[in-house]
């Protein structure tokens, strides 16, 4: 690796009501498409009115230039929008489960692509994250919603850090606002009610309910039951396969594992 060229920068002070001081310095970036190229980059260091002196101002571009200067990894030029669609999705949305892929398309189509699509995936920090959480829930979208955008979002940010594009995942400094909980109002239906809808019911669907009501399985699981998961004898049922739009697959987590007592 060669040695970094040393630079000092240039300072300069722009506007006319509010007057800022201006950063210019170099820097090697990698494009999207994954050649090394030099490229001169300007940043807002802040007001003249709170930095001060032209020292100071040096100082902060002194310390804007230390990593640059030490030979830090070259940024890479790919915006965030270009990394899901060409390279996120294709390679790793499609190794989830079925259930996961539908969940996620449209929270990628909807929020996150639209809103952080033209940045670059490297200026994209806990700062502008909490932004688009903040937004969103003003938008008034659901407690569960913004739970799923933020896993969702550090799910996309994890992989291009485990990929060596990014130092940290931005999104472990990041909040969600509290969660209200309230009562949802929700009616289970009582024994004698179960008995009687079961009364109306053929099979297989009257089979299929009361096993859904005295071992609480998800639809999944209970679609995905097979006659070798059952042991009448020892009376249990074993939970190993879940079944989502007709396709058989392992159950949600390592928990759904399980044997249930009949």
């Amino acid at each position: 690796m060669t040695r970094p060229r040393y630079q000092a920068g240039s300072l300069l002070v722009r506007g006319k009501r509010k007057k800022m001081y201006v950063a210019r310095f170099y820097e090697d970036v990698i494009g999207s498409e994954g050649t090394l190229r030099r490229v001169r980059r300007s940043v807002i260091l802040g007001p003249v009115s709170e930095i001060g002196s032209e020292r100071a101002a040096r100082n902060k571009l002194d310390e804007l230039l230390q990593p640059v200067n030490k030979g830090q990894k070259p940024k890479l030029m790919l915006t965030f929008g270009e990394f899901v669609q060409e390279h996120w999705q294709p390679k790793i949305l499609c190794l989830f489960k079925l259930s996961t892929q539908i969940g996620y398309r449209p929270l990628l189509s909807r929020h996150l692509v639209p809103y952080f699509k033209p940045v670059l995936l490297s200026e994209i920090g806990p700062a502008q994250v909490q932004g688009f959480l903040s937004e969103k829930a003003k938008a008034r979208l659901s407690w569960h919603t913004l739970r799923n955008l933020r896993n969702l979002l550090s799910c996309v940010f994890r992989t291009a850090v485990e990929w060596e594009y990014l130092v940290e995942n931005p999104v472990t400094r990041t909040k969600l606002p509290p969660h209200n909980i309230r009562p949802n109002g929700t009616e289970f239906l009582t024994p004698a009610q179960v008995r009687q809808l079961a009364a109306e019911l053929h099979e297989p669907y009257r089979s299929m309910v009361l096993v859904a009501v005295l071992t609480g399985l998800r639809r999944g699981e209970l679609f995905g039951l097979r006659w070798g998961a059952v042991d009448l004898k020892k009376g249990t049922l074993e939970v190993r396969e879940s079944v989502y739009r007709g396709r058989a697959s392992t159950p949600k987590t390592k928990s759904s594992y399980r044997r249930i007592p009949l």
